[in-house]
């Protein structure tokens, strides 16, 4: 077993880590991810990336993390298909969202939580601009 556990089945997080070249095991920590009546964004999020953290603290380090898109108030889940994917780019063409990142940390020692919001505006995106970048298939597992 290795001193750092990544709880996550993100291959994005996964890649991220390993370009820190730390050695760390990676679990799945199969947790709800719901967002629960009346749950503000930076709540639910921070919960998320905890519930994962603690589903698999059985390492010295226990990392979890999860992010978000908020656009006009609504939390936008990851796209389940391409014309999904599609959709969600239009509704975020020509304004502005939030993207949110919680991350918990868990050990012996106890726990640390912490947030980052990034304010995100995208320009003006053409139907053949979207239609590009769905097809380069990087939208997917991201929120």
């Amino acid at each position: 077993m290795k001193a750092l556990c990544l709880a996550s089945s993100s291959p994005r997080r996964r890649e991220l880590l390993s370009r820190l070249a730390i050695d760390f095991d990676v679990v799945d920590p199969n947790v709800d991810e719901s967002k629960q009546v009346d749950e503000d964004s930076p709540s639910y999020v921070k919960r998320c990336a905890s519930a994962k953290a603690n589903a698999v603290q059985s390492h010295a380090v226990t990392l979890g993390a999860d992010t978000i898109v908020v656009h006009e108030g609504s939390i936008l889940m990851k796209p389940a298909d391409a014309e999904l994917a599609a959709a969600m780019l239009r509704r975020l063409s020509g304004s502005t969202h939030q993207v949110l990142t919680a991350v918990s940390v868990c050990s012996e020692l106890g726990q640390i939580d912490d947030l980052c919001e990034s304010t995100v505006t995208f320009s003006k995106l053409t139907a053949a601009t979207i239609d590009w970048y769905i097809g380069l298939g990087e939208w997917t597992d991201k929120a």
